[in-house]
């Protein structure tokens, strides 16, 4: 079944309903900032730096402010050139999706440091067993 479009008198319901899914106001939050300021297709990094203000221009990014020229560190390179406003869209969905995906450090947090082993020792040599299948995936059963 289509979608069908939405009028003036869902506005109340949509509302609703992205105050239950922040995420969602957050893409479009996003976007509306990018769409505004830049013509697509963007092209690298730098053309959607210069667009939003100059690197140290700021959005805001699961609810942390981050700055333009930091997205650097947490947008992919494959994600350019960024083609139309629908492809940003998915670009953003797809970052906002990666919750485990590192941020850029926040300044003044000292990171941690690899430690060397002592001179001599060298980490076990233990192989990795196979992950567990996960439920409904290939190899597990169904109860019927």
């Amino acid at each position: 079944m289509p979608l069908e479009p939405f009028n003036q008198d869902d506005l109340p319901l949509i509302n609703r309903i992205l105050e239950q899914h922040p995420e969602v106001s957050e893409v479009i939050g996003i976007v509306k900032q990018v769409s505004k300021k830049a013509k697509f297709p963007i092209v690298a990094i730098e053309e959607l730096a210069t667009a939003m203000g100059g690197e140290d221009a700021v959005i805001t990014f699961r609810e942390q402010p981050l700055r333009v020229g930091d997205l650097r560190k947490g947008m992919p390179a494959y994600y350019f050139p960024i083609g139309s406003e629908d492809d940003l869209i998915a670009k953003v969905s797809d970052l906002r999706a990666r919750s485990g995906a590192p941020l850029p450090p926040l300044e003044g947090v000292a990171m941690a440091e690899e430690v060397p082993l002592p001179e001599g020792l060298h980490p076990p040599d233990i192989p990795v067993p196979p992950r567990p299948a996960q439920a409904g995936g290939v190899g597990v059963g169904r109860r019927e």
